[in-house]
């Protein structure tokens, strides 16, 4: 596996800021975070923590889970713990 590094403005969640920055991810996993200046730039990206849906029942939704996925993943979400007890009945 390579790595890489990518440049964007980093939204500091713990704490509460956002600045540009540079960062480097090296055997699948983020190496280094480099504050390339105190503030956001309006020219990069922005880079922060996917969201974790921690209780979700696939089935209410009524879609597959693939298809659910797809249109979960573009509001944020990047991982959920699903309880899949009724997705048969559906």
């Amino acid at each position: 596996m390579t790595s890489f590094s990518t440049e964007g403005n980093i939204v500091d969640i713990p704490r509460k800021k956002t600045y540009a920055g540079k960062i480097t991810v090296a055997m699948g996993r983020i190496g280094k975070i480099e504050p390339l200046s105190e503030a956001a730039s309006p020219h990069l990206p922005y880079i922060l923590p996917g969201f974790i849906d921690s209780h979700v029942h696939i089935e209410s939704a009524m879609l597959a889970p693939s298809e659910f996925a797809r249109l979960a993943v573009v509001h944020g979400t990047t991982a959920i713990v699903s309880d899949p007890h009724e997705i048969a009945n559906v």
